[in-house]
This record gives C-alpha cells, structure tokens and sequence, in this order.
C-alpha cells in the first residue's frame, strides 16, 4: 500500500485519504455512529461471519472468498475497529492472502498490520471530521478531561483504546494521559450518563450475515442443492434460527 522508507506521517496522510475514499465508495456518510456492518452487506459480496475466535485473535480476512471473521468476544467498539482493520486486508492486501489479526495492540508489529490499524481508526473517524469535532465540542482548555474522553468515543463509535491511540497519535495527549483513561471504561460512561453498550460484548450466539445466506437461498430455489443440503449449509453458519424455529420445529 505504502511506498518503502515513507515516514509515519506520510503514511498516515496517504492512509487518511485512503479511508476517506474508501467510505464513500461504501456509500458511507459522515455520520458517525454508521453501522459497518451494513454497509459491507451493501458492498459487493460480503459475508460477515460472527463467531468465537479465543483469545488472541481479533479477526480473519478471508480476501478471495470476501468473508470477513469478527470475533463475537469483543465489545461493540472493538468490534468495528476490527471490521474496518480486516477491509485494510481486503482491499490492499496481497491476492490469494488470507490475514489473521491479532487481538493484542503492538505498536512493532508488522508494517502492513500497522497500516492496517491505522487505516481502521481513520475509516471510524475521518481525520477532518475528528479534529473539527475536537475543536467545536471538546478543546476549551490544554488537557483533556475525562468527560472529553467520553464524549470522542461515544461520537465516533470507537473503544477506549482505539480512542487514546488515535489522540495520542495526533498530539493531543501523551503516555500519562492515556494510562489515566485506559481502564474503568464501563463505570465511566454510567457515571457520565452513557450507556455502556460500546464497552460490551457486541454479539452473544455466532452467526452469520450477508451473501452467503442470498447464496443458499438461490440455490436452493434453483433447485440446485435440496432442502436438506439448504438447511445443512445454514447450521454451518450458525443460522439455526432460520432452520427452526423458536419452538424446535423445522420451517417449512
């Protein structure tokens, strides 16, 4: 994606515009809290699998079959982070590469996957829309507070560490700041008067959504593939829901 021995702050420039690009080419607008996994649904097609990936894995990039693995362990801001690091795979990663993301941060970690993150933090919060947002609903003093904190994450949909690096990065705040506000995520936003729903598992059963469902449906109506070889690729998915039905009874 970048070209060799660009400084960090030409690729996080190229990157910047890179996200932007891509959003629009999502049909994605500036709203903030955008649901990403829709708009991949809507994009091409996508398959957005939901599913327990232990504890070291954050996401699967599977670029050929443009599948994307979400591990439903995560919080919902973490979650969205991971989606938009997987599309970096997918639209800028090597042809026939399948990419597994790691959950744990690492700043050392390779350049693709540094370029990856970069570009998830960028696509949640376009660069232009960050700093305007900042400057019109945050910036009255010399540090940040708490309160602000709160207010950047909860706006732009983005978990507490995603938030402090991309602060960080910016020259907003520095090391001190950003172990003060790492933790306590939870009992901040009730005490603040958020809900805490960005700082909770996102997803409680595996599942699966988008093409891959349209896929067996159109197979299955085209008598291609027979009802019990339909509902077999559904289970696979994790759709049991779409098999039977609340009571046990298998769907007509």
């Amino acid at each position: 994606m970048v070209k060799p021995k660009m400084k960090k702050s030409e690729i996080r420039e190229k990157l910047a515009i890179e996200a932007n690009r891509k959003r629009k080419e999502l049909g994605i607008d500036r709203t903030p809290d955008f649901d990403i996994v829709k708009a991949l649904i809507n994009y091409k097609k996508f398959t957005i699998v939901i599913a327990p990936l232990g504890p070291n894995t954050s996401g699967i990039c599977y670029k050929n079959e443009h599948v994307i693995v979400v591990n439903m362990n995560q919080t919902l801001g973490r979650a969205r982070f991971t989606i938009a690091h997987e599309l970096y795979h997918y639209f800028y990663g090597k042809k026939g590469t399948d990419y597994i993301s790691p959950t744990s941060y690492n700043p050392s970690k390779s350049i693709e996957e540094y370029e990856a993150d970069i570009f998830a933090s960028y696509f949640l919060a376009p660069r232009d829309d960050f700093f305007q947002f900042i400057f019109e609903e945050i910036r009255k003093s010399t540090k940040f507070k708490l309160v602000d904190i709160l207010k950047i994450e909860q706006h732009f949909m983005m978990s507490r560490k995603s938030t402090l690096i991309r602060l960080k990065d910016d020259g907003f705040i520095g090391d001190y700041e950003f172990s003060m506000y790492e933790n306590g995520a939870i009992m901040q936003a009730k005490t603040n008067g958020y809900q805490d729903s960005l700082y909770r598992q996102w997803c409680a059963e595996p599942t699966t959504l988008g093409y891959y469902l349209n896929a067996t449906k159109s197979l299955y109506e085209q008598n291609l593939i027979s009802k019990s070889k339909h509902d077999e690729l559904l289970i696979e998915a994790f759709r049991t829901d779409i098999v039977f039905k609340e009571n046990g009874v298998i769907n007509d």
